[in-house]
């Protein structure tokens, strides 16, 4: 199984996630469900792990795809 990382970055800091590979529109339909309900990242996250089986890490080297919940945007960065 191929996991990806996942960074929820806004104004009030980030959270980092890891969980099974999903593309870009799988993670945005995820999204648009977890932010009616949650409110700020940390509770994102939560929903992510709760409902996708995501797990908080804490440092990372890199990752897959950024959730900007300031913009509510979605997308894979470039190193």
């Amino acid at each position: 199984m191929k996991v990806i990382i996942i960074e929820i970055d806004g104004y009030k800091g980030q959270v980092f996630l890891e969980g099974a590979s999903y593309t870009k529109a799988q993670l945005d339909m995820m999204y648009t469900k977890a932010k009616r309900i949650a409110t700020y990242n940390e509770a994102l996250a939560l929903y992510f792990c709760q409902h996708y089986a995501f797990r908080l890490v804490d440092e990372v080297s890199h990752v897959d795809f950024r959730i900007d919940t300031d913009t509510s945007l979605i997308y894979a960065p470039h190193y």
